[in-house]
């Protein structure tokens, strides 16, 4: 067993950063259908939730843009899958997504492996990379009510041709992350 972990939202222009992280407390051979956050609809998603977190130990961290803004996503991330690593009781070996061993240098470096696609391999790591995705996409749509005309509730912040017709129209909101280049361009 390990403890997997992931992130939603690290290239979108608007909203936080979510990342989890998720330590099988069962078997997850009973949870059906689990997989990347990215191949599930978001129906399939939002059933997978539950089930994930009634049988992991899991540990969400969302990172508000204005945290980006001033600290970067490397900063950020860290401070995150740290703070993941020191809330859930386990010393079973750590599964990051990726390319990047973003507990290099710490006491956990000795048991951190990292690897690309893990989210389409592990189901610790398919399972943080769910409870994740539908942490943000709940959030982003909240944020749409506020905000329609941005097109959150379809986009989740993400650059699409719509959001940035948005970004010029109405202009950049507390949301957006003004650190990012298509941001920056309209301050």
């Amino acid at each position: 067993m390990m403890i997997g972990i992931d992130e939603v939202g690290r290239g979108a222009w608007a909203g936080p950063m979510v990342v989890a992280g998720c330590y099988f407390i069962e078997n997850p051979g009973f949870i059906r259908g689990l997989a990347d956050s990215k191949v599930l609809s978001a129906r399939q998603r939002e059933l997978l939730d539950p089930q994930i977190k009634s049988s992991t130990l899991f540990h969400i961290v969302t990172i508000p843009p204005s945290k980006i803004d001033n600290l970067g996503l490397t900063q950020c991330l860290r401070e995150a899958i740290l703070e993941i690593v020191e809330a859930i009781p386990s010393d079973a070996e750590i599964l990051l997504d990726g390319k990047f061993n973003f507990l290099k240098g710490t006491k956990y470096e000795s048991r951190t492996r990292v690897e690309v696609g893990a989210d389409g391999k592990y189901p610790s790591v398919m399972a943080a990379s769910v409870i994740a995705k539908v942490e943000r996409d709940d959030v982003m749509r909240s944020f749409s009510v506020s905000y329609p005309e941005y097109g959150f509730d379809k986009n989740v912040g993400y650059g699409t041709r719509q959001h940035a017709e948005a970004l010029e129209h109405y202009g950049v909101t507390q949301l957006h992350r003004k650190s990012f280049k298509p941001v920056k361009a309209l301050l």
